[in-house]
């Protein structure tokens, strides 16, 4: 083949041109190629990749560096020449039209999609991958592989094989991801809508810093937010806490150290002037390496721009209709309730049979309004909250049904009873 006749070759492959983001995709069926045709289609899915992880959007340089590698692949030709009645370069055409490459690069961050055939063994990329904002990239697992497997091994992470997803917060669903280059296993918040997810990375940003790494409240580790050809994606890289949320670890030998974790957590928040509004177990995080700590900031927000009244139904304050509502009021009230449930090991708590606290030698027993919010701890004749000496006291204070006498963290970590504890 003479240079000019592989010269119009290379034209002809880059002028074959495809949208990336075309949602109707044609497969070629890798179980009716022979070996060397599918190492053809692994090698330009392999180069695909590369020009992403480069931040090459997908257009006239990155299809001919793709081009260019394969053109130069002499091994590669000569061994498909005996298996193939169409030319090589013919056969890359093909495969160039049939293999998108499905990825979005932004300026601040990427999203490449993982190439999903209908034989399993023959996918060379099992997970998507994002680039984030500071330069990193994170598959998206989709399946336990042996590989995975063993990394959560080594960082004594424990999911349900049939369950992947590590949950959900008021906006963003959370799944399992892990660092290309290190293998550490995070957790990736995704968002369908980018005002979103652009407002909650905000806010981790803001409290870092105003915190730096000060412990007890989840920092953010990088976003990916893209926006392009119609299609919308936040994702934010949170560190993985291996031994789940507050609801997997109502342990009664731990029950003071987490309390008091929860406490501080909620406490550093305060300190900055900003009310996270949905104190719950389940946004409290457990790591043997990383400690406790608070997360989901979604709908966080500084004390005096609070309008608009929000929180996890079961967890919201006697006032959330009144004038006496504030966030921070509200986060003190929340923060009762989830000691209550460490103290009861158990979060439905309006199905204790019994009393739920018992203070200064009586029993209490809380009521519940129609819609199964707690009307809180009624008035406690010669009980003063800031001179709790007892577990249950706290509770009590935090729980107070009147707002005006309620307990705040920062007397919370002053009373008696936390004092003991040091």
């Amino acid at each position: 083949m003479t240079i000019d006749s592989i010269s119009c070759q290379k034209q002809h492959l880059l002028s074959c041109r495809i949208n990336p983001f075309d949602s109707v995709q044609s497969y070629i069926h890798l179980q009716q190629l022979n070996p060397t045709e599918q190492q053809i289609f692994r090698s330009i899915q392999h180069l695909q990749l590369k020009a992403f992880m480069k931040g090459l959007p997908w257009g006239d340089q990155a299809r001919r560096e793709v081009c260019n590698e394969l053109l130069n692949n002499s091994r590669l030709s000569l061994k498909l020449s005996g298996h193939h009645n169409e030319s090589f370069y013919t056969f890359m055409s093909d495969c160039l039209n049939k293999i998108e490459p499905l990825y979005q690069i932004s300026d601040k961050g990427g999203y490449f999609k993982s190439f999903k055939k209908l034989d399993s063994h023959m996918t060379s990329c099992p997970h998507s991958i994002l680039a984030t904002d500071q330069g990193d990239f994170y598959e998206i697992i989709h399946n336990l592989t042996p590989d995975v497997i063993q990394n959560m091994n080594d960082q004594d992470v424990h999911i349900d094989d049939k369950k992947i997803s590590l949950g959900a917060g008021i906006y963003g669903h959370i799944s399992l991801g892990r660092h290309i280059d290190t293998g550490e296993l995070v957790a990736l918040k995704k968002f369908d809508e980018l005002d979103i997810a652009e407002e909650e990375a905000e806010q981790y940003q803001n409290i870092e810093n105003a915190l730096g790494c000060k412990e007890g409240l989840v920092q953010c580790k990088g976003t990916a937010l893209i926006q392009q050809d119609g299609i919308e994606k936040g994702y934010l890289v949170l560190p993985l806490f291996n031994l789940g949320d507050g609801s997997k670890n109502l342990n009664a030998s731990s029950q003071t150290t987490s309390a008091k974790s929860y406490i501080t957590a909620v406490h550093h928040l305060h300190d900055l002037g900003i009310a996270h509004r949905d104190i719950r177990l389940k946004n409290f995080l457990h790591s043997t390496m990383l400690g406790i700590a608070l997360t989901d900031f979604g709908i966080s927000q500084p004390f005096h721009e609070i309008i608009m009244k929000f929180g996890t139904p079961g967890y919201l304050p006697p006032e959330k209709f009144k004038p006496h509502f504030t966030g921070i009021r509200q986060d003190c009230f929340a923060l009762g309730r989830v000691l209550l449930e460490l103290k009861h090991q158990k979060e439905d708590i309006k199905a204790l049979q019994g009393h739920h606290l018992e203070i200064q030698g009586q029993h209490i027993k809380l009521e519940f309004d129609a819609q199964g919010e707690c009307l809180g701890v009624p008035y406690i004749a010669g009980f003063n909250p800031r001179e709790a000496s007892t577990y249950d006291e706290v509770i009590a204070g935090f729980m107070a049904a009147n707002p005006l006498v309620r307990l705040d963290t920062s007397s919370a970590l002053n009373t008696p009873y936390f004092k003991s504890q040091a």
